[in-house]
Order: C-alpha cells, then sequence, then structure tokens
C-alpha cells in the first residue's frame, strides 16, 4: 500500500512534467508570436523613422533622391507644380525605379541601371543627353549617343 510521501512524490512528478509540457508549449507560443511581430514592428518602426527623415529633409530645403542620395539646395515643391520634376513629380517612364544621381559637374540628373551606366533623366529639365550608352534607356527616349 502506498503511503502519503509516495503518493505526493508521484503527483510532484506528474506535476513537473505537465508544468515543464506547458512551459515549453509556452515558450515557442512566445518565440513563434515574437518572430511574426518582430519584423512587422521593424518595419511600423523603420516607416516612421523614414517619415520622420523625410520630414526633416523636405523642411531643410534638400530632397532625398532615389536610391538614398540626399541632394541639398533644392528648388520649392511649387515651382514644379503641374509638370514633371525628376524630384518632386517623376513621370511614370522607364527609369522611374532607378537610383538617380546628381551629375553637378553637368548640371544633370541621372538615372543609373543595373549596370551602374548613367543615363540623363527623361524628367531632367537640362538639354545636355549625351551619355556613354549601354542601351537600357533606349525603349525611353531615342536621344542617346555612343
Amino acid at each position: 500500500m502506498e503511503n502519503d510521501s509516495d503518493r505526493q512524490a508521484k503527483q510532484a512528478v506528474l506535476l513537473d512534467g505537465w508544468l515543464g509540457w506547458r512551459n515549453k508549449v509556452a515558450c515557442r507560443l512566445a518565440n513563434a508570436a515574437l518572430n511574426i511581430a518582430t519584423p512587422l514592428y521593424r518595419a511600423w518602426i523603420g516607416g516612421a523613422i523614414r517619415y520622420g527623415l523625410d520630414a526633416a529633409v523636405r523642411d531643410s530645403g534638400a530632397a532625398i533622391l532615389v536610391g538614398g542620395e540626399v541632394l541639398h539646395n533644392v528648388h520649392d515643391e511649387a515651382k514644379c507644380a503641374g509638370r514633371a520634376c525628376c524630384i518632386h513629380h517623376p513621370s511614370d517612364h522607364l527609369m522611374v525605379t532607378w537610383r538617380q544621381h546628381w551629375r553637378g559637374d553637368r548640371q544633370l540628373m541621372e538615372r543609373l541601371c543595373a549596370h551602374g551606366v548613367g543615363h540623363p533623366d527623361p524628367d531632367d529639365i537640362s538639354p545636355d543627353r549625351v551619355h556613354g550608352c549601354d542601351g537600357c534607356c533606349a525603349p525611353c527616349d531615342g536621344y542617346y549617343t555612343s
């Protein structure tokens, strides 16, 4: 016949097993929730930080170009309202998603193709369109020269 101490020992072992299993499941669920929530949280925080940086840059008279380059002393957005502008209002052209690069030496906005070649931005007001071309912008413009 079992005495009380044996019965309590068996109950303790069963309880430990159940608590251990429950804790393992709880830990796995918590980790799964963190794995799901962390990227969403990072995206939300990253978006908020990016929005704040964009606002700070805009207020300082600068612009963040496609690709992350910051261009200072940019014209006011009201000056180009109602027309395509390579900084404020890009049109829907072939190169619109390509990284932008300001060529201060030529006063020209370029779009860099996947090969790293600079092509004049179709929305740039500069008449200078001569560039060493690899043909990436040919469907978009037609004013390239090698």
